[in-house]
């Protein structure tokens, strides 16, 4: 199936087989494990959300070995359906990290959440090999550039036809931190690959559904399925990154429908049709050696919504404490944006989960209640007359200024009318959270803090966050999970 050449998926397979836990730069771990706390956070926070409890509902009907822990409980079950329950657990909130654009040229939403498939599949898997703590974070580190390097190698079109990265791409980190951890050899990893280009899934129609966590969780499944195969002898494409009819050109490519070769070979023709799909040089270049995990970085979630909010929340945040407004006051809120702002999807939200996905709403919650709190995506607060009728006063504003930075701009502009006549502004900066205005330590302890303490009392929360902070002196991360049982 390869000619020889070393080929994309054979440079891949070799990065995450063959880079050395020493080798990987100390920045890398560094943004590594920040992520990798945030998500064992977000996934505790997660554990109640309804779409987490049937997840474990499910796998609990499915019987196996006792191999790895879903985080919040005590009991081990299969390493695939951990990988799965905790994957959705870790996105069920809408509050794990997200992939920052590379460039201008990527549309920002077409980059992916990395952290939940990636953690869920190498926590499995260091389970089920007796790995490390610091094993673990090696293999996370690698699970999560790949994701990101694939993401911004990926032709934008990948996303506006409708694909939802954190399930389609994320599924090839989780099969490189997962085939790491349980020892597969590159020819291994190759197939490992194949096969889960084929189970590689994901709509962006699902967003503000309980599907939309699913597409995480099925991701960290199908890394440890599609790694468990390989390393058994089932074999898939082993150039299926660059195989003119494989992933990219499948679901990367854009295509001519009056294209001669589409119309007299249509089975086959689009092989020889459109483009590559991808952005060889994006993906491979500096592969190892420079991380994209580190610079353009991954963005840390202050706010649990879409983080094409966060910086409006921040403008508005900022308006309403240092001219103290009052949300009777307020005539109308000008948001001025451009197309990935403005094109949230849901502008008249009815439900918690359909408000992560509503700036309309983010910027309600903030005028309301200075704040944007897990608690406050819920169902009564969303429909209520008060925040329904704030929301209905939100006007959209296209913004040619904004949308000339690119794709990658989820910049906006805050105007309030007040019934007084004052005008008030503010424009978006670096939003909190972003490479370029990070949480400090404290602000990252207080999340996880926050969002552990749903599940577990404060005091093993605390000793949760330190050990977490000490995990690469942890001999066996099965050690770990006991300290994420409910109280």
């Amino acid at each position: 199936m390869n000619d020889g050449k070393m080929g994309a998926t054979e440079r891949l397979a070799r990065f995450a087989v063959e880079t050395a836990d020493e080798a990987l730069p100390s920045s890398a771990l560094a943004a590594a494990h920040t992520s990798l706390i945030d998500g064992f956070g977000v996934a505790l926070a997660g554990f109640d959300e309804p779409a987490a409890a049937i997840a474990r509902t499910y796998v609990a009907q499915c019987a196996g070995a006792p191999e790895a822990a879903v985080i919040g409980m005590a009991q081990a079950i299969p390493a695939a359906a951990a990988a799965f329950a905790n994957g959705i657990a870790a996105h069920a909130h809408d509050f794990d990290d997200t992939q920052m654009s590379a460039s201008p040229d990527r549309i920002y939403g077409l980059l992916t959440h990395p952290t939940p498939s990636a953690l869920a599949a190498t926590y499995a898997a260091a389970q089920l090999a007796g790995a490390g703590g610091r094993q673990m974070l090696a293999a996370f580190a690698i699970a999560l550039e790949t994701s990101c390097r694939l993401c911004d190698a990926v032709d934008p079109f990948h996303y506006v036809r409708g694909f939802h990265t954190t399930g389609t791409i994320a599924v090839f980190g989780a099969t490189a931190g997962a085939g790491r951890l349980l020892g597969l050899d590159v020819r291994q990893m190759r197939h490992a690959f194949g096969i889960a280009a084929s189970m590689s899934a994901g709509l962006r129609t699902a967003f503000g559904t309980m599907t939309k966590p699913l597409h995480a969780g099925r991701a960290a499944e199908n890394g440890i399925v599609a790694a468990r195969l390989a390393l058994a002898g089932f074999d898939g494409r082993d150039d299926v990154f660059e195989n003119p009819r494989g992933f990219f050109k499948v679901t990367g490519a854009s295509y001519d429908a009056g294209n001669a070769e589409l119309l007299d070979d249509p089975l086959w023709g689009y092989g020889r049709a459109g483009d590559a799909g991808f952005d060889a040089n994006r993906l491979l270049d500096g592969l190892g050696e420079r991380f994209l995990l580190v610079s353009p970085g991954l963005s840390i979630k202050p706010y649990p919504s879409v983080v094409l909010s966060h910086p409006s929340m921040d403008a508005m945040l900022a308006l309403v404490t240092e001219h103290d407004v009052q949300p009777d006051e307020v005539q109308e809120i000008e948001l001025h944006g451009g197309p990935s702002v403005l094109n949230v999807k849901y502008h008249r939200p009815q439900t918690g989960t359909e408000g992560k996905f509503s700036v309309e709403f983010c910027l309600v919650c903030i005028l309301l209640l200075r704040r944007a709190l897990l608690s406050d995506f819920n169902d009564d607060f969303v429909r209520s007359p008060q925040v329904q009728e704030l929301i209905a006063r939100v006007k959209p504003i296209r913004d040619a200024a904004i949308e000339s930075a690119g794709f990658a701009g989820i910049t906006s502009r805050i105007v309030l009318r007040l019934r007084d006549g004052r005008r008030l502004e503010r424009a978006s900066g670096a939003y909190r959270g972003s490479p370029a205005n990070p949480l400090d330590s404290g602000s990252l302890d207080g999340k996880f803090l926050g969002c552990a303490e749903t599940v577990l009392s404060s005091a093993r929360a605390k000793h949760a966050l330190d050990m977490l902070k000490k995990l690469e002196n942890i001999a066996d991360v099965r050690e770990m999970s006991g300290h994420f049982v409910r109280d």
